[in-house]
């Protein structure tokens, strides 16, 4: 009986193997223009919004601390892509502590100075198609991959926001999901 069900899972998994080989993936055929215009059509380019000097939050403005490093570690998820700078989550869920303190060192740096490195500004993007006519742009969907640090810093201050706003009781109960 086992012998039998070992013959049919390999069996099936053959066939699987045969039917998406021969399977065509969707070619992105859209010209990189087109890109441009489409998203500059969704998304156009916003105003720097004005800066507010002496605003000051301790619970927001404070330096980011080795707890909060590494509960935010610890929330990394494993297997996922990591961004353009290649570096995964496992990368700084196996950082020693020395190289956790240097991290911290950064982290801080560009908390205190408000300058995010360029290389955040950067993603890796995919598009993936739905359905409907390939030449249209609204019929994929776009995947993007930001570098893992840039991760780690914004999940520090999300954590850091989320806690000041319900302490603060900024959030009506009623909103309770999209937070």
């Amino acid at each position: 009986m086992i012998k039998h069900k070992k013959q049919a899972y390999k069996k099936n998994f053959w066939a699987a193997v045969r039917y998406h080989k021969h399977s065509q993936s969707s070619i992105n055929i859209v010209k990189e223009e087109k890109w441009k215009a489409f998203y500059n059509n969704i998304m156009p380019v916003r105003n720097k919004s004005k800066s507010y000097f002496d605003v000051r939050y301790p619970q927001l403005d404070s330096k980011i601390t080795m707890k909060e490093l590494e509960d935010s570690i610890r929330k990394l998820k494993a297997n996922k892509s990591p961004g353009p700078d290649s570096i995964s989550n496992e990368f700084y869920k196996n950082l020693s502590a020395e190289s956790r303190t240097c991290l911290l060192k950064v982290l801080n740096h560009i908390l205190d100075s408000e300058c995010i490195p360029q290389d955040w500004s950067l993603s890796s993007t995919t598009m993936l198609y739905k359905k409907g006519p390939q030449d249209n742009p609204a019929n994929y969907r776009p995947i993007t991959l930001l570098n893992c640090s840039l991760k780690l810093f914004t999940q520090i201050i999300c954590e850091r926001l989320t806690t000041w706003a319900e302490e603060n009781h900024l959030i009506s109960e009623e909103q309770a999901g999209f937070r």
